[in-house]
């Protein structure tokens, strides 16, 4: 799990040595690790030679035709795998013998084996791969071609006589890479689940063209529409307010148009794929042109830490027409924040009509508004006659469908004198299924005096004349000059149109099926390797560490000044290098009386090391609140006497001295059972004037298999009828309960008999920081504020020791995942249930917490102790989430919040209890249901229907995943059939779809079955259109 290395050796004079320990880097192998280097992307390198151009991800891989073909024109991609380090050793006398194939595209490139060694260091020159770029649309002959996303490099350990070996795979993404040389050391990550990899490789990658590389527009665009929707997460730092990831965000994939449903509720939207997160996009653009209703806009993004699985759908039916059906490829997206996202992508009809409309809409705004194009473009006006002929005038509406419709038949397509060309009539089969074919847009660039034109994987652009030099025609026309930019530009769709054709020369007649296998293939290598990608790490160059706020949240000795802890307790600085225990923090507050070898053989007998310490200090009453592990009594009830002397020393701390009471957070059998581990817990009778009482909390797999069915519950819709008892398999609150009950009586014992109490679980870090951060809740008011709930976690949570990332999960810990930290999450938002008034932060503060401790984009919640985040130097290199929450205080403040000292001891009844809804069914259909208010308006039942007709293609839901009726949700039965609606693809019973509707534009002249919501909108829009035949029933 190492992020940022500091001091490492060079192991090879001429290459740095990559970082060393754990090979699990948190790392995505999207940005080489490097040692004491910079970027080799970034200017600053000696060794990197940057551009202004990048390469267009999609572009075409082929293979050379002809040893005396040109190169003029085709950009040349040199990989070469120059070294390895640490790699896995796959034979039995701890060596391998390693060989890395290199996949671009379909084509493949093979190293030579070096024998007998985990440190390879491969002597073979650099392997050239040869990419079209999209100038060579028009030249033809490209050979066998395929789109190409990523650079896979796979190693494998040469066996003799079995078959070889795979030792991971390395998957560099085409978008950030860029003229020049780009070389560092890649973290080699698992192929499959439960591999076991480890190691990284040096790699060499030179691009070279001889012609100018298209820029991609995706990066500008995506960051236009996080910015409108808020999609960056603001963070504060001492220079102001700034926003993440921002501009430093990088698109490596996009799809579009992608039928995206969640939770019942359906919509078009645009897929972006970053190095971050998922990022599911319904625009402006597609609400207005597609006649979307705004009630259903599923915009969102998901990180990647919260992808649980990706995994091929059932093929949906598609009905392009009464008598044509076509098929889908569905990916169904299982997220651990309880939201199920299903992309059905058409293989046809949808990239046809979406392609279509876009492009159409966004040439005619952009015409419509008087962008008239320079006569710079063309050399004189016999140029320009020659090209258009005798006509000096052409229609912006013949433009924009000319555009429309050249992809279909480029030579053919080009409107003639005084020929109108009709957009309903021809349709435009996209070859490449790149998401920016799919959709067209027009802008205008003021600083450079520009209009560009995004087609396919590039864009286009064409000066921009002085208001002097611009010749008004008319409305709607352009001048002769104009017109023979704009059929230069239209040449050059064309040649975008034949160069994305390219594309399925060689496959099964789809481009679909390749885009989406790149697309669930860099998922399931991103969820299998899970990637902590912090906000800094992108960000290094431009903040200075003194920028960085909210790493100096908590103190240790200036949180016990504040609770004014006497001098019978004193600061311990034996653990200053960790030596005492790696997961306890520098300094530890115990007795004043205690000697350090007591300290030390005390530390031996509990697991883990982890001996009692101070927690909490009540001033009022001199008590305290000690926290530690199980001791280590075992089987044969092994004993410490150093060991009950702190214990002790501790109770006698009090100035009238009681009975200590010992909190044993597991069942006695569960804590009996681990005697039989060399563990256990306190022989009572030995430790003189002390109690010791078991709580019966489940362990960490008892609640992942709690929320895991909960999970289930919510995601798999289950029915109302079934909701209540379902729930109730889950155990949920139960466990709450028991949780919350624990605190409740550790609180008490504190503040209403003014015993000293000492908490422990198994290791101290899961159950015990549940129950005294829950206590110290009730107890302290400081920690019901704004600032002390950051203290609270600081101190209970993250300098204690809970291990984030192994609770987080991994494929190699996949056991040791656990809803421990948001289980202290859901228990605090309980009590804030029964007391609004008194915490100062209101629910969208814990929804904040809840969203992103489990994100990876922030240092605060990363790796397992703080010694590990400390020699990583995250406060250097990463943001604080502490500064995401500063920046958003205005609105995570409670209204009505009253300070109080009051004690809160909350019920903790199941019956009291309550399901934590504005996290759980935040993306449940129940929610679609409270924002709309629930009434049936027009085109409430689904919006995407009206998309689907617009694009005369409708998706049917499966039968087996229609549950209930979409309208009145009766379960089905032998009576209540179940029925699709021909218009919308919903699955309805017989009662709600008694209306019938006739619907040409699927191949439906006759009445069919349609649904009240459909046969409503129809019935209003035929008033004015008289399209549609409507048969009362």
């Amino acid at each position: 799990g190492v992020l940022y290395p500091d001091a490492i050796s060079v192991m090879h004079k001429r290459y740095p040595a990559p970082i060393s320990g754990n090979s699990r880097s948190s790392l995505d192998s999207v940005s080489p690790i490097l040692s004491k280097y910079p970027d080799p992307t970034s200017q600053t390198n000696g060794n990197t030679v940057s551009s202004r151009y990048s390469l267009t991800p999609g572009i075409l891989a082929f293979e050379r035709k002809g040893k005396n073909e040109s190169p003029s024109g085709y950009a040349t991609m040199s990989i070469r795998v120059v070294r390895g380090v640490d790699l896995t050793a796959a034979d039995f006398d701890g060596l391998s013998d390693p060989y890395c194939i290199i996949n671009v595209g379909s084509q493949q490139r093979k190293t030579s084996t070096v024998m007998k060694s985990i440190n390879p260091q491969w002597d073979d020159p650099a392997f050239a791969f040869r990419v079209a770029l999209p100038s060579l649309a028009s030249r033809g002959g490209l050979g066998a071609a395929d789109l190409l996303y990523y650079i896979t490099i796979d190693v494998y350990d040469y066996d003799r006589l079995n078959q070889d070996d795979k030792m991971g795979r390395v998957m560099i993404p085409v978008a950030p890479l860029t003229e020049g040389v780009h070389e560092g050391w890649y973290p080699v990550k698992a192929s499959s689940p439960g591999q076991i990899v480890k190691g990284h490789l040096y790699i060499t990658i030179i691009v070279k063209s001889q012609e100018p590389v298209g820029r991609w527009a995706a990066d500008a665009e995506l960051h236009s529409f996080c910015s409108q929707r808020q999609f960056h997460l603001p963070v504060m730092f001492r220079d102001g307010r700034h926003e993440m990831p921002g501009s430093c965000e990088h698109v490596e994939m996009v799809l579009f148009p992608v039928l995206v449903e969640v939770s019942q509720r359906r919509a078009f939207a645009k897929i972006y794929l970053t190095e971050y997160r998922i990022i599911v996009a319904c625009t402006d653009e597609m609400t207005n042109g597609m006649h979307m209703n705004k009630s259903t806009d599923l915009s969102m993004w998901i990180p990647f830490l919260h992808i649980a699985s990706v995994e091929r759908g059932s093929d949906d039916k598609v009905v392009h027409s009464a008598k044509e059906q076509t098929g889908v490829v569905t990916l169904v997206v299982r997220c651990y924040d309880f939201r199920t996202i299903r992309m059905t992508f058409m293989k046809q009809a949808f990239e046809d009509a979406a392609d279509r409309d876009a492009c159409a809409n966004a040439i005619q705004r952009q015409m419509s508004s008087a962008s008239f194009l320079s006569a710079d473009a063309v050399e004189s006006d016999e140029d320009s006659s020659s090209v258009l002929g005798d006509d000096s005038e052409v229609e912006l509406c013949d433009i924009a469908s000319a555009l429309t419709s050249l992809p279909e038949v480029p030579a053919e397509m080009e409107t003639k004198e005084g020929e109108d060309l009709d957009c309903d009539k021809v349709t435009r089969h996209s070859a490449s299924p790149d998401s920016d074919q799919g959709m067209g847009s027009a802008d205008y660039n003021a600083a450079t005096g520009t209009v560009g034109m995004e087609v396919g994987c590039s864009s286009l652009s064409f000066p921009q004349p002085a208001a002097s030099t611009r010749k008004d025609t008319g409305r709607g026309h352009l001048s002769r000059s104009a017109q023979t930019s704009i059929r230069n530009m239209m040449e050059q769709v064309k040649s975008r149109a034949v160069f994305g054709q390219a594309a399925n020369s060689a496959g099964s007649g789809s481009a679909l099926e390749p885009l989406i296998k790149s697309f669930q293939d860099r998922l399931e290598f991103i969820v299998i390797n899970p990637s902590y990608r912090s906000f800094r790490y992108v960000r290094e160059s431009e903040i200075s560490e003194d920028d960085l706020i909210g790493w100096q949240v908590y103190g240790i000795e200036e949180e016990f000044q504040r609770q004014k802890v006497n001098d019978k307790w004193v600061a311990y600085r034996m653990n200053n290098s960790y030596e005492l225990c790696p997961s306890y923090p520098q300094i530890l507050y115990m007795p004043a009386t205690l000697k350090e070898e007591t300290i030390r053989q005390c530390a031996d007998f509990r697991s883990k090391c982890r001996l009692p310490v101070l927690s909490w200090f009540n001033s009022h009453l001199s008590n305290f609140m000690m926290r530690s592990a199980q001791p280590k009594p075992g089987a044969m009830g092994r004993v410490s006497v150093e060991d009950e002397q702190l214990i002790d020393e501790a109770r006698l701390c009090h100035p009238q001295p009681t009975d200590l009471v010992i909190f044993d957070a597991r069942s006695q059998v569960a804590a009996g059972g681990n005697m039989l581990k060399g563990l256990g817990t306190e022989n009572i009778i030995r430790y003189r004037n002390c109690r010791l009482l078991h709580l019966d909390i489940g362990n960490i797999h008892a609640m992942r298999e709690s929320i895991d069915k909960l999970r289930s519950a919510v995601c798999d819709r289950t029915t109302d009828h079934h909701w209540l008892s379902t729930l109730e398999d889950t155990q949920w609150l139960k466990h709450i309960a028991a949780v919350l009950t624990g605190a409740t009586t550790v609180a008490r014992w504190v503040a209403e008999k003014g015993t000293g109490v000492l908490v422990h679980c198994s290791d101290g870090w899961d159950r015990t920081s549940q129950l005294t951060s829950l206590s110290q809740l009730m107890l302290d008011p400081y920690y019901r504020t704004f600032e002390g709930f950051k203290v609270l976690i600081e101190k209970e949570w993250l300098s204690f020791g809970h291990k984030f990332r192994d609770r987080l999960g991994s494929h190699q810990c996949p056991h040791e995942r656990s809803p421990v930290f948001f289980q202290f999450l859901d228990c605090a938002w309980q009590i804030m249930q029964q007391f609004p008034a008194a915490f100062e932060f209101n629910g969208n503060y814990l929804l904040a917490i809840a969203e992103h401790h489990s994100s990876g984009w922030f240092g605060t919640f990363l790796l397992n102790t703080r010694q590990e985040r400390v020699k990583q130097h995250l406060m250097a290199k990463s943001v604080s989430f502490w500064s995401h929450l500063d920046a958003m205080k205005d609105s995570l403040l409670n209204t009505s919040y009253v300070s109080t000292t009051e004690v809160l001891k909350p019920l903790t009844s199941v019956r009291r209890l309550r399901l934590w809804n504005d996290y759980f069914l935040r993306y449940d259909e129940s929610a679609w249901d409270s924002a709309t208010g629930g009434d049936l308006v027009e085109g409430d039942n689904d919006a995407s229907a009206i998309q689907q007709q617009r694009m005369n293609v409708v998706v049917w839901v499966p039968d087996k995943r229609a549950k209930v009726c979409y309208d009145c949700k009766l379960r089905f039965t032998h009576f209540r059939r179940r029925h699709h609606c021909r218009a919308c693809g919903q699955v309805l019973c017989n009662e709600c779809t008694t209306r019938r509707l006739a619907l040409p534009q699927f191949g439906y002249p006759t009445p069919q079955r349609v649904c009240d919501a459909c046969h409503f909108r129809h019935c209003v829009k035929s008033v004015d259109a008289g399209d549609y035949v409507v048969v009362s029933t």
